[in-house]
C-alpha cells in the first residue's frame, strides 16, 4: 500500500508516497473535522450540518456528497485516510497514525498523562515532534468549529512542551529545557512558569546574558500587557542572577532558591512589622 500522509497544521497537505496529492478546497474541512472527533467518525448528518449551517438539510446533504466524490477522485488509491459509509465518515484505526494532529494529540496526551517518561531519547524526540507541529490547525478555513479546534491543539501542544520542559528540569537536561520552553515563551510571554524554567535553563547553561535578557523581556511583556510586575518567584530568579548566584551554585535549584528568598522577604516584612508595634527604634 502507498504511504499516506495528511497534514492538517498550517497550509495543509497530503502525500502519497512522498508525492504531493492536490486536494480541492471544499474537502478540507472534512478531513479536519473528522479527524477532530473523540472516535475519528462523524456522521453525514452531523457533517453536513456542521460545514454548510447556512443551507437546508438536503442542500447541505448533497454538496458533501459532491466533496465526498471529488475527495475519492483526488486519491485514487485505497490508501485514503477516509472511510465514507452511507450514513458516515471515519478515519481507520490502521491510518490514524498518517495524519498530523492525531500523532499530536497522540504523543501530547501521553506526556500530559505521565508520571515519569520511558528515558531521555524519548523526552527528546517528543520535544522535536511537538516543535514541529507548529503551525495553525488548518489556517485557511473561519469557521467557529475550526477556530475552536485551533485554540484547543495550540493548548495542548505548549501544554505538552511544558511538561517535558519540568521533566527535562528534573533530570537536568537544561539544552532540552531550553527547546521545549523557548516556544511557550514566544507564544505566551505573560506565562511566568514557562518563562522561569526558560530563565534558569539558560542561566544553568552559563548563559547568563541570555537569562537576564529573558527576564527583562518577561518583565516588560507583563508591564505593557497587564501593568503589573513579575511575581516573586521571578524576581528572584533575576534577584539571583544580578549576584551570580544561580549559575555559581548549581546544587540549588531555581525552585529551592526562589523559596527561600521569598521566606527572607516574608521576615524581613514580619520583623519591620513588630518594631513598628513595639516603637523599636
Amino acid at each position: 500500500m502507498v504511504k499516506c500522509r495528511v497534514f492538517l497544521l498550517g497550509d495543509g497537505a497530503v502525500h502519497m508516497g512522498g508525492a504531493a496529492v492536490p486536494i480541492p478546497a471544499a474537502c478540507w474541512p472534512i478531513l479536519g473535522f473528522v479527524a477532530t472527533q473523540p472516535r475519528r467518525e462523524a456522521s453525514r448528518a452531523r457533517l453536513a450540518g456542521m460545514l454548510w449551517p447556512g443551507m437546508l438539510d438536503e442542500a447541505a446533504r448533497r454538496c458533501l456528497a459532491t466533496a465526498l466524490w471529488r475527495l475519492k477522485a483526488a486519491f485514487q488509491s485505497s490508501a485514503m485516510p477516509l472511510s465514507i459509509g452511507s450514513e458516515s465518515v471515519a478515519i481507520p484505526a490502521e491510518l490514524a497514525g498518517a495524519i498530523d494532529i492525531v500523532r499530536l494529540e497522540w504523543h501530547a496526551g501521553f506526556v500530559l498523562r505521565a508520571r515519569a517518561l520511558p528515558g531521555t531519547d524519548y523526552r527528546r524526540r517528543a520535544i522535536r515532534l511537538l516543535l514541529n507541529a507548529n503551525g495553525d490547525f488548518l489556517s485557511g478555513i473561519d469557521a467557529e468549529w475550526a477556530a475552536l479546534e485551533r485554540e484547543r491543539l495550540r493548548c495542548l501542544r505548549l501544554d505538552a512542551l511544558y511538561a517535558l520542559a519540568r521533566f527535562a528540569e528534573r533530570a537536568g537536561d537544561w539544552a532540552a529545557v531550553i527547546d521545549a520552553a523557548r516556544p511557550i515563551c514566544a507564544a505566551e510571554p505573560l506565562r511566568e512558569d514557562a518563562q522561569r524554567l526558560l530563565i534558569a535553563a539558560y542561566a544553568r547553561t552559563g548563559n547568563r546574558g541570555l537569562a537576564l535578557r529573558q527576564y527583562n523581556a518577561c518583565q516588560d511583556a507583563l508591564m505593557r500587557e497587564l501593568g503589573i510586575t513579575p511575581m516573586p518567584e521571578t524576581a528572584a530568579l533575576a534577584e539571583a542572577l544580578h549576584g551570580s548566584g544561580l549559575a555559581m551554585a548549581p546544587g540549588a535549584t531555581p525552585a529551592a532558591r526562589s523559596a527561600l528568598l521569598k521566606a527572607r522577604r516574608s521576615m524581613q516584612s514580619a520583623i519591620t512589622l513588630v518594631d513598628q508595634v513595639l516603637g523599636t527604634p
